[in-house]
């Protein structure tokens, strides 16, 4: 399979990344020639200088007698869709601010307050001559400016964004915060890959003290019955001593061990998530949650914590458990609210499954770590970790968009491939798509997870939305890995999912689409992809089967 990846275009995995981008692996970052003409200033022709600009000793100079807004610039060509970088050389700014300026590229960028040398990478809206240049910002403004340049980027990196810190699995087995706008490689199951998420909130207020805070729209303290709670008792998923241990009271008598959260309040009709990190630690090997009221009768679903699989879910339940590794285990469960939306959340040690009582003669007891309590619309799961401590705190979601070029992407034919998994099968549509980067979206390739229970689809759509080909295929789970590629060619279409073929029938001419220029984790238009990504790659040839087959085979 790697000799046949090298015929692909582009290729991303992860195993790079910096602020703000997912970076491809293949093309790696090449530059074009210059396109600003003499950009040292040295020819007045070439530059249109407001009032206060002058050239000396081939170098752009602003003497003091600029006045704000005041440009110095000249026009070049660009072409929509294509990324290019702009670096400008700052000999000194002794007064005011200068700012690299563009009417093209995404507005005027940072201003520029010190010497040094500058760079942006910056994508164009439109094709045709845009001006470049600098720009005082203020009134007797004193700068030197020795140079600027503009070169057409060659990659297919990603625009990554999340607007706060997430937190994800390590190779080394640790949960670990990362920052604003990096891309997350995630190693839950084993093996790397990036984690894409939607936007959270984790309502428990304080997510590793179980003596204090809130969850859901608020609750009383949390206590516990018939046990013994005690702080920094083992090494937490996070890697450090902070994990609590529940356990029992030694009291001699048979009963429950809690820890509880009473008065607890949540949306109406909401879907609501509350997870735990559980990790054996006495004799019992099961830990159960009992959810009270919220419209309905107590109800228990139970977990063993020794062998990490899911004992009996109570109706109206939604139970999952993943392995952190050392013993730990994240045990989620969502139920949705009916007619009351007030209630108790209990977490109880337990024998065996289906057991509510245990004989607490000092031997029972868990160690646990990182409460999550998140509530919405139609999610279903709980996403990754978010610590709080003292208030709510709020994930932005991860978006991944923008990759290629129309010299990267066939619009004749071509192949689209993705070793992806979903976060869970939850009716949601989610895109990974070529398109044309237009606000209406009239020409993609989509691979899709649908509405349809476990379903993975193929679409191309052309020439105003209208629909060439339709492929789906029912999967047995689509939140475990598979390698999926799907070839497009006029009246030539089909999909493979784990080295199976499923043709698609061409309709309304079996059109392909015209003008892709763009790789994105949504669909051009929308319905972002959240899942797991261990590749992504395009080709810009169809496959043959063989190849096929080799490629999507596990």
């Amino acid at each position: 399979m790697s000799n046949l990846l090298e015929k692909a275009s582009i290729i991303t995995t992860p195993t790079a990344y910096s602020d703000g981008v997912l970076h491809s692996v293949k093309p790696e970052q090449t530059l074009g020639s210059e396109l600003v003409t003499n950009g040292d200033f040295a020819t007045d022709s070439d530059w249109n200088k407001g009032t206060g600009w002058s050239i000396s000793n081939n170098t752009a100079i602003s003497d003091g007698s600029t006045v704000s807004g005041s440009i110095i610039a000249q026009t070049i060509q660009l072409v929509e869709g294509k990324t290019y970088q702009v670096i400008l050389n700052v000999d000194s700014v002794d007064a005011g601010r200068v700012r690299f300026y563009s009417n093209f590229l995404g507005g005027g960028q940072a201003d520029i307050t010190s010497s040094g040398t500058f760079t942006y990478n910056l994508i164009s809206s439109i094709t045709g001559g845009r001006t470049v240049g600098i720009q005082a910002r203020d009134d007797g403004t004193e700068s030197v400016i020795n140079s600027i340049s503009v070169k057409e980027v060659t990659n297919a990196d990603f625009t990554f964004t999340r607007n706060n810190i997430g937190t994800r699995l390590n190779v080394s087995g640790n949960i670990e915060s990362v920052g604003v706008d990096l891309p997350r490689i995630d190693y839950l199951g084993g093996s790397g890959s990036w984690l894409l998420e939607p936007e959270a909130t984790n309502t428990a207020t304080d997510s590793n003290d179980f003596t204090t805070g809130d969850i859901f729209e608020g609750s009383g303290d949390p206590g516990v019955d018939n046990g013994i709670l005690t702080s920094a008792q083992a090494t937490s998923p996070d890697g450090t001593n902070n994990a609590w241990k529940l356990a029992d009271n030694n009291d001699g008598n048979t009963g429950k061990v809690t820890l509880r959260y009473y008065n607890t309040f949540v949306p109406s009709n909401s879907y609501n998530t509350v997870s735990l990190f559980v990790k054996k630690q006495g004799n019992n090997d099961w830990f159960y949650y009992h959810i009270f009221d919220f419209g309905g009768t107590g109800k228990n679903t139970w977990f063993d914590i020794a062998n990490g699989t899911l004992g009996n879910v109570a109706s109206g339940h939604t139970a999952s458990i993943d392995d952190y590794g050392n013993g730990w285990y994240r045990c989620s469960l969502t139920f949705q609210t009916t007619t009351s939306v007030e209630g108790a959340i209990q977490f109880r040690l337990a024998t065996s499954n289906g057991a509510t009582n245990i004989l607490r003669d000092g031997t029972n007891g868990v160690y646990i770590y990182g409460i999550q309590a998140e509530s919405h619309a139609t999610r279903q799961y709980a996403t990754s970790y978010i610590p709080t401590s003292g208030s709510t705190v709020t994930r932005g979601a991860d978006s991944a968009l923008d990759a290629g070029s129309s010299d990267l992407i066939s619009s004749t034919e071509g192949v689209l491939y993705a070793e992806i998994s979903a976060l869970a099968n939850d009716g949601i549509f989610r895109v990974l798509s070529l398109n044309d980067g237009s606000v209406g979206g009239d020409n993609r390739v989509r691979l899709q997870y649908t509405s349809v229970d476990n379903t993975l689809a193929a679409v191309v759509k052309s020439v105003d939305n209208t629909t060439r080909v339709s492929i789906s295929v029912v999967l047995t789970d689509l939140t475990e890995f598979h390698k999926v590629a799907f070839k497009y060619k006029a009246n030539d279409f089909s999909l493979w999912i784990n080295g199976t073929e499923y043709v698609g029938t061409p309709i309304n001419g079996g059109g392909v689409p015209i003008g892709l220029n763009k790789l994105s984790f949504d669909s051009g238009v929308g319905n972002p992809f959240y899942g797991n990504v261990k590749c992504v790659a395009v080709f810009q040839e169809a496959l043959t089967d063989a190849e096929l087959t080799c490629l999507t085979t596990i």
